[in-house]
């Protein structure tokens, strides 16, 4: 029984474990309390995963970011872009999206992994191979953490779960395919005071 139940809880498994282990280094397991101030840049392009989006950073994160664009006189997303290693394919980075945490959230915490882009690799119709070279790399802040927050674009609904001790209490669980009534978006349980707003009006 686990000493203190965090909504998202049922989604910290193998397969989103395998997911932050290719963004995250020195990775560790943790929560997010509730008050907690969290930030992420975000496409324009896939507004609908504005909050749904696993990967954020908090406070002091960003802050480091907002003064290292301003001390060089460049825009914002593109020192977030370099301090947190998003190549320009995975993610347009023109808003800024933030939000508090309103319920205890698990994630894995760590700092941003270097990452080596390669061009996709072809099979010519001659059976000769093109591409497949690296093309660049990012190597972010290591002082910069951040968290990889799984199940926020699961479906909860409320039923009994695991409290501090063996006795259950009125919480949230993952929907299952037949009991979807009544369900909500667990990132719109999990996060209040939520926030966009557009880089291009936005001053670092």
């Amino acid at each position: 029984m686990i000493a203190t139940y965090a909504v998202n809880q049922a989604f910290m498994n193998a397969d989103a474990h395998a997911k932050a282990t290719k963004g995250l280094l020195a990775m560790t397991g943790g929560a997010l309390l509730s008050g907690t101030r969290v930030y992420r840049f975000a496409s324009s392009m896939s507004r609908e995963r504005f909050f749904c989006g696993p990967w954020w950073f908090g406070q002091s994160p960003f802050d480091t970011i907002k003064a290292a664009a301003r001390q060089a006189g460049r825009p914002l997303r593109d020192v977030a872009r370099e301090c947190l290693a998003v190549d320009f394919d995975w993610n347009a980075m023109d808003f800024l999206v933030s939000a508090t945490v309103g319920v205890r959230l698990a994630a894995w915490t760590g700092t941003p992994l270097t990452q080596s882009i390669k061009t996709p690799s072809l099979l010519l119709p001659r059976g000769e191979h093109a591409g497949g070279r690296y093309v660049r790399q990012w190597e972010p802040d290591r002082t910069v953490t951040q968290y990889y927050v799984p199940g926020l674009d699961a479906l909860v609904r409320r039923d009994w779960v695991p409290g501090r001790t063996d006795v259950l209490r009125p919480g949230w669980r993952p929907a299952s395919p037949g009991g979807i009534e009544g369900a909500q978006p667990l990132w719109a349980i999990a996060f209040t005071r939520r926030r966009e707003q557009p880089l291009a009006i936005l001053k670092p």
